[in-house]
């Protein structure tokens, strides 16, 4: 079972019961990351952490705090590989493929990475750099933070960076800063097998203002396909 961490504020009852149901089935080893909601964030925490518009106590800095007790745990552990899931997260029918995955992390003995599983961003690889039995491809930046894999390695080396300048943007922002400085490499799967509900429109979302229900959800479908079908030309 591979050990698994949800970003979750305690408060938010009814989506820890969605998630819930959403693992429900699946072989994970679930742990809810509790502490680090908005209530939490005292000064110590923000000055160790964060810098500039993240050093204040909101959404968007409680989220990444989140993360970081993620990595913090991973490391202390020595967890060789984990999977870091938001609490709005919706899987598809082909999550299972998340096996193949784990597989070719060990054929290609890859190291110090986060491997994004979702396409919240509607962002995929094109067709003409796909190849035959591969699902990892290397990326210059990330695909937002709802699913994805992380080693040992990649958790440690964010900490040491984040120890050394501070967090000054959201997250999936700072995901992408540490690629761009060399800290960790990031890999795209595809397909991808989650996608965040929030972004979706099935789950409301506890940061933006981001539209929500069947509306929503058809317009994010519709394009969800046009841009799979844009790829697949690609």
């Amino acid at each position: 079972m591979i050990q698994t961490y949800v970003i979750h504020v305690g408060s938010e009852i009814e989506r820890r019961k969605l998630v819930e149901k959403e693992l429900e089935g699946k072989a994970f080893h679930v742990n809810f990351v509790l502490d680090g909601d908005i209530s939490t964030l005292n000064q110590s925490r923000l000055n160790n952490f964060f810098s500039e518009e993240m050093k204040g106590p909101k959404a968007t800095t409680s989220c990444a705090f989140k993360h970081i007790l993620a990595y913090q745990d991973i490391v202390k552990n020595k967890q060789s590989l984990a999977l870091i899931i938001e609490d709005d997260i919706r899987f598809y029918s082909n999550y299972q493929l998340l096996d193949q995955i784990l597989d070719e992390i060990q054929e290609r003995e890859l190291t110090n990475f986060i491997i994004s599983l979702e396409d919240s961003r509607l962002t995929y690889i094109p067709k003409s750099k796909r190849e035959r039995k591969r699902l990892l491809y290397l990326e210059d930046s990330g695909r937002m933070t709802g699913a994805y894999l992380i080693d040992c390695s990649g958790a440690n080396h964010i900490l040491d960076y984040i120890d050394a300048k501070k967090m000054s943007v959201p997250i999936d922002w700072f995901h992408n800063e540490c690629i761009q400085e060399n800290i960790i490499k990031m890999f795209w799967s595809q397909p991808p097998i989650a996608v965040q509900g929030s972004l979706e429109g099935s789950v409301k979302s506890l940061i933006g203002k981001v539209r929500f229900g069947s509306l929503k959800i058809l317009f994010f479908r519709i394009q969800r396909l046009y841009k799979r079908i844009i790829y697949s030309f690609r």
